[in-house]
C-alpha cells in the first residue's frame, strides 16, 4: 500500500486563477510543479519574462493540425515521416511514408536548422534538427521552431534544461 508521504510529494497546488487562464484545463501535463514555483517566483519579484513565439530571435513556430496520414508504401510516391519518438533517434527512421500528393505536405517538411519541440506524448522533449533531417515530414506532435541561426543553441539548451 502508498503512504500518504508517497502522495504527498506529488501534489501541486495551483490558483484558480491560473486554471481559467489554461481554458479551466485539469490536464496534469499542462502542470509543472518546478516551473510553476519558477514562475510564481518571477512574478512577485517583477522579473519579465517572454514567450518563445515573442522572442525577437524567433521567427515563427508552427505546430501542424490533427490531419489524417495518407501513408504509402513506394519510397518514390511518399517522404519519410517521423512522429515526436522517431524524431530523437539517433539513425532517423524511413518506416512510414507519407505520400508526396498530400495537399499538406509542404508546411510538414522539415529543412534542417528548425528545433522540434514534443507537444504529445513525452511532452517537452527538444531536438536540434541538422541538416540529416531535410527532406523528412513531421507529424503534428512536435512544433517546429525557426529561430535564427545564433540562437538555435540557445533555445535548444534551454528547452533541454529542467526548467
Amino acid at each position: 500500500m502508498l503512504s500518504n508521504r508517497h502522495f504527498q510529494q506529488r501534489i501541486t497546488i495551483i490558483s484558480s486563477e491560473e486554471i481559467s487562464k489554461r481554458e479551466f484545463r485539469l490536464d496534469p501535463t499542462r502542470y509543472n510543479e518546478r516551473g510553476e514555483r519558477i514562475v510564481r517566483h518571477f512574478r512577485a519579484r517583477g522579473i519579465s519574462t517572454v514567450r518563445i513565439g515573442d522572442w525577437d530571435s524567433v521567427t515563427r513556430v508552427f505546430v501542424a493540425p490533427r490531419f489524417k496520414r495518407p501513408y504509402v508504401e513506394s519510397e518514390t510516391d511518399g517522404v519519410p515521416f517521423l512522429g515526436s519518438s522517431s524524431m530523437l533517434a539517433l539513425r532517423l527512421p524511413r518506416d512510414y511514408l507519407l505520400a508526396k500528393s498530400f495537399k499538406k505536405l509542404p508546411s510538414l517538411m522539415l529543412h534542417g536548422g528548425e528545433v522540434l519541440l514534443s507537444c504529445s506524448g513525452t511532452i517537452g522533449v527538444s531536438v536540434l534538427c541538422s541538416t540529416s533531417y531535410r527532406g523528412y515530414a513531421l507529424s503534428q506532435h512536435a512544433a517546429r521552431i525557426y529561430a535564427d541561426p545564433i540562437s538555435r543553441g540557445y533555445l535548444h539548451a534551454f528547452l533541454s534544461s529542467e526548467l
